[in-house]
């Protein structure tokens, strides 16, 4: 007589998949508020208006623009942090600055730019470190 029981097998199974799937939604949130994050930190200030402009989209990209500023980049965050709040894995996520200005800035057009230029480039090369930074936080 076997002391295996299938319906507590079944049932750890369910828990397992529950997990890894919260793991997996922390994980994608985390990520991308910390890329948006850089983006914002990264863009060049001269009135603000710039980091103003990145906006959180989920299933599509957000291209509106508003003219607010947010030079220090605070309110920033905060909308896209909000705006993620419950982004579950799987869906696609988008963080777009859609100002007329955007690529040129992207390609290096101001002297307050990064150097080498690349807010959205930069962000993107780094993706598999914010995700190894982040896993070994999620167990």
């Amino acid at each position: 007589m076997s002391n295996f029981d299938n319906a507590k097998f079944a049932d750890d199974i369910r828990k397992f998949q529950q997990k890894t799937k919260l793991s997996m939604d922390v994980l994608v949130r985390k990520v991308i508020i910390q890329m948006g994050s850089r983006m914002v930190k990264m863009s060049p200030v001269d009135t603000g208006r710039f980091r103003a402009n990145w906006m959180p989209g989920i299933g599509s990209p957000d291209t509106s623009t508003i003219d607010a500023v947010d030079p220090d980049g605070s309110t920033t965050i905060a909308r896209i942090t909000a705006a993620f709040a419950n982004a579950q894995a799987g869906g696609v996520l988008y963080v777009t600055n859609s100002l007329p200005y955007a690529r040129r800035l992207e390609y290096g057009w101001s002297k307050k730019a990064p150097s080498p230029p690349g807010i959205v480039r930069a962000t993107v090369q780094s993706y598999a470190a914010y995700i190894a930074s982040e896993v070994k936080d999620i167990k």
